[in-house]
């Protein structure tokens, strides 16, 4: 139904030129504060703008939105917890079992791999197919130190705009509004072999981008839970310096 009314919108735009780009723009970035599929809009988008203006508007709206998100986000965030938002630690004691428990621990290694490599965790987590709402809202709910706006705003641009290119190519293949959102393309010529080319390589990227964020993430976790292993397989402790007391002497 949502779709429908917007199939609506975009008849509307079509008409209005290049001003319909700007109210399109706006249109996505009220659509992304409402944490609802951005893929659809962007390949209606490029059948209904030529492939400039349908990119352009497509990461300023999306992106705007993203972002607009996030501040919202941490605003209500800081508001509720007055500043004291406690952080989960992967080396803090050992949590129930069950699935809260597996939920902490998966937070815990998360937020240290956003600490010490925010770029990559943010762009793993960017490019994963997981909820906008996740994205946005759940990144804004952390503190500043563990998710910085700055590297917040630098990776979602960065993660927007070959997306963004990609949707509004497949969207300039179609043939009418109806046939962009459901991916029809238009038979024949050399201009839809390069345009599938193009796609095909940019999601090549996309998805070797996400391999290696995520490849980096599992090892980040792996680490963490290697210090908890050694102490329960019986690992002998780090050597203490001489003239420690020992316990029991």
């Amino acid at each position: 139904m949502l779709l429908d009314a917007a199939l609506r919108v975009f008849v509307f735009l079509q008409t209005q030129g290049r001003l319909g780009a700007v109210y399109y723009s706006a249109f996505l970035t009220a659509w992304t504060l409402c944490c609802l599929p951005t893929t659809p809009l962007e390949v209606a988008a490029g059948y209904t703008f030529t492939p400039a203006l349908s990119i352009g508007a497509s990461i300023v709206g999306k992106t705007t939105g993203s972002l607009v998100a996030f501040a919202l986000g941490r605003a209500l965030a800081n508001r509720f917890s007055g500043g004291r938002r406690v952080v989960a630690s992967a080396n803090a004691p050992a949590t129930p079992r069950g699935a809260l428990g597996r939920a902490r621990a998966v937070l815990a290694h998360l937020q240290t791999a956003l600490v010490s490599h925010p770029v990559q965790t943010i762009g793993m987590i960017r490019a994963s197919p997981m909820p906008i709402a996740l994205k946005n809202y759940g990144l804004a709910a952390l503190p500043e130190h563990v998710v910085p706006s700055r590297t917040f705003c630098l990776v979602t641009v960065v993660v927007n705009v070959p997306y963004s290119v990609a949707w509004s190519l497949a969207g300039s293949s179609a043939s009418s509004l109806q046939d962009a959102i459901s991916g029809k393309a238009r038979s024949g010529g050399g201009t839809v072999a390069l345009k599938v080319g193009a796609l095909l390589a940019l999601f090549a990227a996309l998805t070797a981008f996400a391999s290696r964020c995520q490849a980096e993430l599992r090892r980040l976790q792996a680490r963490g839970r290697a210090p908890g292993r050694s102490k329960r397989d019986g690992a002998p402790s780090p050597a203490q310096p001489d003239g420690a007391k020992v316990k029991g002497s």
